[in-house]
């Protein structure tokens, strides 16, 4: 079996290498997404083990991440002005730029 914390080191320097961006962002989502909940990643304090089942998951997703898919289509939902929608292909996702207009716009 394999710890949280070795996931995130791995799926962080696996990003890097492939230019993704905000490679620790994209690790400790994927990982809260997987794991169904809120994650604090340490150096120095214990790390729980990840379920087979779960450790698919992660390397599913990682693989589809590391080929610069968006991060809101791979975990399926984005925060969208305190809203959280679901986020399906070919709906486009909304972003930083969306936010700003419908402020301009309010």
């Amino acid at each position: 079996m394999t710890t949280v914390k070795s996931i995130y080191c791995f799926l962080t320097k696996t990003f890097q290498a492939h230019k993704v961006q905000n490679p620790q962002q994209s690790s400790l989502q994927i990982l809260e997404k997987v794991l169904d909940k809120s994650l604090t990643i340490s150096k120095d304090g214990p790390s729980e083990y990840v379920s087979k089942h779960h450790f698919k998951k992660i390397l599913n997703f990682a693989n589809r991440r590391k080929m610069h898919e968006p991060l809101q289509y791979i975990l399926g939902d984005v925060e969208f002005r305190g809203m959280n929608l679901q986020v399906l292909r070919p709906v486009p996702r909304p972003d930083n730029e969306a936010n700003e207009l419908v402020e301009l716009a309010l």
